[in-house]
């Protein structure tokens, strides 16, 4: 039943009932919950009901002062009767105690504007346009997608369309799609910082580092000391193995950010490229802030190479510590770093030995 304030007969119960209307005005329950907090008000005397429902009655009024007109035009819109309704069938589906001999008709797809006796209401461009972008904003990328499609085959399709279906498509993984539809937008756009970024990380999705490098350098032309465009071109240069490209852009990234975003992968690429002792420096920088497992076992790699061993172990059971002693996944993150340890001069044998006086120390002494 839809709930309506019955007529107060004096100023204590006038004023016991403003937040009840303000919740009703403001559509923030359901019917059937303003019907049971209304009846559940009733059972109390009429005192203890000033006394509890009071603090609430000076919220709901300093509330209604800082929404201002919003809430007035959201009260005055015949939208609130379609919502309170909306409000009462997605009670009755989720909680009603039968719900199950019931199909659920919030769990299938928003699909309405398909809907044929629905159709002729939502057929031109403006309204299905407005409707994906409601499905975007609210991460309904498939629903939108849908729309998107639907309108590329009955118009000509413009930059923006190819720009959100490419959205939509790389916001559901089918990066291959998503680059084919950026390419058509970059043809009447070609200078699109956006459509960079976003075909940069298309391809870097797909392992294609050397395509996106190309699209991260052009943007950066644009936007030579955009920091994270500078972090993507090291991050391409890193996963092509060019390790001193990389570094030449993370240098760049620690000298106009003075922080530390680049300090990780600059410790690495040194690692990798023999330069251990600025290794050994940046992974000291690293463990004086916000150190993590894969930070300590990093700067125990340099260690090892520079042939510390005990250094080393000291910082393979501080990244122990840190998984809380679960030596087996700690095996499985070094396991992933043995052919840089091998390339750098570790010795193969040396490492079960390394492993085993690790496994002991944690089992007999754990820090």
């Amino acid at each position: 039943m839809p709930f309506y304030m019955k007529e107060a007969s004096s100023d204590e119960e006038r004023s016991a009932q403003k937040p009840l209307e303000f919740l009703s005005k403001a559509s923030l329950m359901c019917n059937s919950d303003m019907h049971s907090l209304d009846l559940s008000m009733q059972q109390l005397p009429e005192d203890k009901r000033y006394m509890i429902l009071g603090p609430l009655v000076e919220q709901m009024e300093e509330y209604q002062q800082q929404m201002g007109g919003a809430l007035q035009a959201k009260i005055n819109k015949t939208e609130r009767i379609a919502g309170r309704y909306i409000q009462d069938l997605y009670r009755f589906y989720k909680l009603y105690r039968r719900r199950n001999e019931f199909a659920d008709i919030f769990a299938q797809g928003l699909d309405f504007h398909n809907i044929p006796m629905l159709q002729a209401y939502f057929s031109d461009k403006e309204d299905l346009l407005n409707i994906a972008e409601h499905y975007l904003r609210r991460n309904y990328f498939e629903d939108a997608l849908d729309i998107y499609e639907r309108l590329s085959k009955v118009s000509e399709g413009g930059e923006m369309l190819y720009q959100k279906k490419g959205y939509c498509y790389q916001m559901t993984g089918n990066y291959e799609s998503a680059i084919s539809e950026y390419a058509k937008a970059e043809l009447i756009n070609p200078d699109s910082k956006w459509l960079m970024r976003r075909t940069a990380q298309c391809y870097r999705a797909i392992k294609k580092p050397e395509m996106a490098i190309s699209y991260y350098i052009n943007y950066e032309k644009a936007d030579p000391d955009n920091l994270s465009i500078l972090l993507s071109i090291g991050s391409c240069y890193l996963e092509m193995k060019n390790y001193t490209e990389a570094l030449k852009y993370y240098f760049k990234v620690d000298y106009l950010d003075n922080g530390s975003r680049a300090w990780r992968p600059i410790a690495w690429c040194s690692f990798l490229i023999g330069k251990y002792e600025q290794a050994r420096n940046y992974y000291g920088k690293i463990l004086s802030a916000e150190p993590e497992s894969q930070d300590y076992m990093n700067a125990g790699h340099t260690e090892w190479v520079m042939h510390n061993i005990k250094g080393a172990l000291n910082f393979y059971m501080k990244a122990a510590l840190k998984l809380e002693l679960d030596f087996e996944k700690f095996c499985e993150e070094l396991d992933r770093d043995i052919p840089e340890l091998i390339a750098a001069g570790v010795d193969p044998v040396e490492i079960p030995l390394v492993m085993d006086k690790l496994h002991y120390t944690i089992i007999n002494n754990p820090m």
